[in-house]
């Protein structure tokens, strides 16, 4: 970001990103009652994503059909909802589409859409229940979902767009797959679902760097950074 800043305007650029508040964003153990989580075994895989194209999830269930081969129990939770349909009380067109498309691979049993009945208070615990948090947009400011699944120790997997590169570094606390690639993102999927001494290093490793980098307090000192800097 900060490079395609300088290319567009000639202006040195400072980030400061949006914190993470990591003393509620944390490993949390809840006993949560949504009918979405009914029967979930440990390797439940959620994306915190609205229903939106651009959040590439019809690449995500492609991807998890690949994963659900190797691992039958295995469940993809979407957790947002499509907004505007939504508030309205129908079905988006997108949603309609995932829906017909989870039936036409089998998968209708395996991924679950819980329609934002999630709340902001049992978040940090489904992220603490998850395995792996996935986002596979096309596009990306910056994923806060994935920084706040990393405060839990969640290790995550995003797509390389130009905002989520900014988030962490590949390997350390989740891996980066190119956008659009199915195959890719299957693989550091299964990776992490294969190795329980991998996932949970990098589990660690997450939140370390959440904690590090964007904690509120870091961005405070942006913000300080900034200011004395006039």
């Amino acid at each position: 970001m900060q490079e395609k800043g300088r290319a567009l305007y000639d202006l040195e650029m400072i980030n400061i990103y949006n914190g993470v508040d990591t003393d509620f964003f944390k490993p949390t153990h809840k006993n949560m009652k949504y009918a979405f989580l009914e029967n979930v075994s440990e390797d439940l895989i959620t994306s915190p994503v609205r229903l939106d194209p651009m959040k590439g999830i019809h690449i995500l269930i492609e991807a998890f059909d690949r994963v659900h081969r190797s691992y039958d129990k295995a469940k993809l939770l979407i957790t947002g909802n499509g907004s505007v349909f939504h508030e309205m009380g129908t079905i988006s067109p997108y949603h309609e589409y995932l829906l017909n498309m989870s039936e036409r691979m089998g998968l209708a049993d395996h991924v679950v859409f819980a329609l934002g009945e999630t709340s902001n208070e049992d978040m940090p615990a489904l992220y603490t229940l998850s395995s792996v948090c996935v986002m596979t947009s096309l596009s990306e400011g910056f994923g806060l979902g994935i920084a706040e699944a990393m405060a839990c120790e969640t290790p995550v997997v995003a797509t390389r767009t130009e905002g989520m590169q900014e988030v962490f570094e590949d390997g350390i606390g989740g891996y980066y797959a190119d956008v659009g690639n199915t195959d890719q993102i299957a693989e550091c999927i299964i990776k992490l679902l294969t190795d329980s001494e991998l996932k949970t290093r990098m589990g660690k490793e997450a939140r370390e760097h959440i904690l590090n980098a964007y904690s509120l307090n870091a961005q405070i000192d942006g913000y300080l950074d900034l200011f004395y800097s006039f």
